[in-house]
């Protein structure tokens, strides 16, 4: 994983040697390239995008745990600028604030200490004879069939089918949140042109409506999911959830929490499959699965980078 780290001042400065060659949007000999920063020039300015590059495990750790340095409020905004028709749509028919990953504290710490009661081991723990029903009809639906896609006809859904059970969306929606995440993650980290943006907008626009809707509804007819929990339990921070902060926090779990998860199991079934032993090894041996997980976490993760604003300039 690397980091990209915008400067207080915004400022744009002159680059050469890696940063110069550095192609931000290209995923051809990605990890090559952030190898040789590493042994070169770990930490270097791409002018493409206006953004210091850090790509060693320490330095970013230590970007990501200092808030008071580096803040986390920049994490979602858009890599690419947006056209101006984009902006208008997004302006005039959004309301999503900042709740985890692009908030810092103490407001992350408020929003935590409630989504945290929800969102754990304990409750995902309960829900492991359902996540194992849907995974085997998703492997059942391959069965028999000459020719397969592993990404379309098995981890592009599934993963978002899971997250439905904490958040009591009905199965057939998958469809149209899959398609309104996959542009809301273009919109942030993409480098779309100006039409593909005005098409996202919008699509982003109907997935905040879906949210507000949800939302709307779970306050007049509370059930046992996520939304619900927050609305039930709203009142135990100071000071407490709104509902707009309960309504983002919606519409940001339900991309968070199925998007990452398609790409790394799709990355891991690519990993695996390349790698025919180990794939031979583990089909062998089921106990090998566990390993197997953490390891494509760190080979081939789902997260190629994340971003961090510099507060102040340190001499």
């Amino acid at each position: 994983m690397t980091t990209l780290v915008s400067t207080a001042s915004g400022s744009i400065i002159s680059s050469s040697g890696i940063g110069a060659r550095y192609k931000p949007f290209d995923h051809h000999g990605m990890y090559e390239s952030f190898e040789r920063a590493r042994a070169e020039e770990p930490v270097f300015f791409c002018p493409e995008i206006n953004y210091w590059v850090v790509t060693t495990r320490e330095d970013v750790l230590l970007l990501l745990r200092d808030a008071t340095s580096f803040s986390a409020d920049i994490a979602l905004a858009p890599v690419t600028p947006l056209a101006p028709e984009a902006l208008a749509i997004l302006k005039a028919g959004m309301g999503a604030e900042p709740t985890q990953v692009n908030c810092d504290p103490p407001k992350h710490d408020r929003i935590r200490r409630v989504a945290g009661r929800f969102l754990n081991a304990r409750r995902f723990e309960t829900l492991v004879p359902d996540i194992r029903r849907l995974a085997r009809e998703a492997i059942g639906a391959l069965e028999g069939r000459a020719e397969v896609d592993l990404v379309a006809d098995l981890v592009y859904e599934l993963p978002a089918r899971v997250l439905f059970l904490l958040m009591g969306i009905p199965a057939e929606d998958a469809p149209r949140i899959k398609r309104w995440a996959g542009y809301r993650i273009l919109m942030t980290f993409g480098d779309l042109s100006p039409e593909e943006q005005r098409r996202g907008a919008e699509d982003m626009v109907a997935y905040w409506r879906y949210c507000v809707a949800l939302v709307n509804d779970r306050l007049r007819r509370p059930e046992s999911d996520y939304a619900s929990f927050l609305i039930a339990h709203r009142g135990e921070v100071e000071p407490e959830l709104s509902d707009n902060e309960i309504i983002s926090l919606v519409f940001g779990l339900l991309l968070a929490g199925h998007e990452s998860t398609t790409n790394l199991s799709a990355n891991a079934l690519l990993a695996l499959l390349s790698h025919r032993p180990s794939w031979q090894a583990i089909c062998s041996d089921t106990s090998l699965i566990p390993g197997a997980v953490e390891e494509a976490l760190r080979f081939s993760t789902s997260i190629v980078c994340w971003r961090r604003r510099t507060r102040a300039v340190r001499a």
